[in-house]
């Protein structure tokens, strides 16, 4: 009886070396031969070590943290359906999971194949999409309208897109990379490469008229309201507003009496009428100017000339910050959103990573621009400074 007792502690001594000497070293995503999915992954959470074994079998799906138990991990990854132990244990080609029944489900190593493109749908505007790949139907929600989509491809595919308005807007248009693609509402895509599509919307003003083919053309604010982003200012002498025509956005003037601007400013905008009145006035103003402002976009060259210039510097030279946000891989990149003139920028400061939570603008002064690039055209339609923003005329 003594030998056998002293052979069985030799026994679990033993045992336990061995899952000393041999620590579970199998982490990553598993696949089985009905798609099911094992996800195997060191515990990060200090209060509960061990190996989070979760995943998917059938229509059901299970996660947990459990402990390794001599060359196996064992334990329950039940969740709200109650308790559900397993044990994972290392074969040649991947890992077996046992069911407490005794049911066996064989995983190997599931290898993400490289994507090849990603793809990106928003909209600008007031409106939604849809998407669907191949043949699938299209649907839209509109109780929880889909506003944005990011597709990553590991092999080429086709999509049809759809853009749907809210009320009082309307589609204008598909852009690609920036450039107009379609003014068809419902695009069908062989997508083969990494582009970004953005479904642009309009306010609608039924009471507008025909726009204009070619700028030039523009002899009143009418010719140019249906290419209007919406944006406009008024004085007792000024009317401005922003109009985009084939890619270009303008800023337009017109000359606008006192009368009309105290009609202007006495419009309700609970007045069911609005639109139609506010349209019957400025409809009809002479136009005095009318600028291009994508032509004046800054190049990336004058840009880099303001490397180094601390933002007091810029903020003393007229610019406005209008926010930031946290980017880069681990959202640790503070990006200011600045304005100058008509043109918005994203500019990064040396030194920002050092600034207090609760920074202001007497902390960010004496930083320096490390980073610049113009992030497009603002609201080009505020008066004061005219002179200040508008450079030379366009056309």
């Amino acid at each position: 009886m003594k030998k056998l007792f002293i052979l069985l502690v030799v026994l679990m001594l033993t045992a336990f070396a061995l899952a000393e000497n041999n620590p579970w070293s199998l982490e990553g995503t598993f696949v089985d031969a009905d798609e099911n999915y094992l996800g195997i992954f060191a515990s990060d959470d200090p209060s509960q070590p061990g190996w989070y074994v979760g995943g998917t079998l059938g229509e059901d799906m299970f996660g947990a943290v459990i402990q390794q138990e001599g060359d196996t991990l064992h334990g329950d990854v039940g969740q709200e359906n109650g308790a559900f132990i397993v044990t994972v244990a290392a074969e040649e080609d991947g890992v077996c999971l046992t069911l407490e029944d005794g049911t066996t489900h064989h995983f190997s190593k599931f290898e993400a194949p490289e994507p090849i493109a990603t793809v990106t749908i928003d909209v600008d505007g007031m409106g939604q999409i849809a998407l669907a790949e191949g043949d699938e139907p299209l649907a839209f929600d509109d109780e929880y309208p889909t506003q944005s989509a990011v597709l990553t491809l590991v092999e080429p595919a086709d999509y049809t897109l759809a853009a749907k308005a809210d009320e009082g807007y309307q589609f204008e248009k598909w852009t690609k990379n920036g450039e107009t693609f379609s003014t068809d509402a419902q695009i069908t895509l062989a997508l083969t490469e990494s582009a970004a599509y953005v479904a642009v919307f309009r306010e609608y003003n039924p009471y507008a008229g025909e726009p204009v083919s070619d700028i030039g053309d523009a002899r009143t604010v009418g010719d140019v309201m249906a290419l209007s982003n919406g944006n406009y200012s008024a004085s007792e002498n000024l009317y401005v507003t922003m109009a985009e025509l084939d890619d270009v956005v303008y800023r337009v003037e017109a000359a606008m009496d006192a009368g009309t601007s105290e009609a202007l400013f006495a419009l309700d905008f609970e007045d069911p009428d609005y639109q139609k009145k506010f349209t019957d006035l400025v409809s009809p103003l002479a136009i005095t100017r009318i600028e291009n402002l994508t032509a004046q976009i800054p190049s990336q060259e004058a840009l880099d000339a303001l490397i180094g210039k601390t933002a007091e510097e810029l903020l003393n030279d007229g610019w406005t910050c209008e926010g930031w946000t946290c980017e880069g891989p681990e959202l640790n990149e503070l990006v200011f959103h600045m304005n100058h003139g008509p043109f918005a920028y994203d500019i990064t400061f040396d030194g920002a990573e050092n600034l207090p939570e609760d920074f202001d603008e007497a902390d960010l002064n004496p930083l320096t621009v490390a980073t610049i690039t113009c992030s497009g055209i603002g609201d080009a339609t505020v008066i004061e400074g005219i002179e200040d923003i508008v450079g030379e005329d366009g056309v």
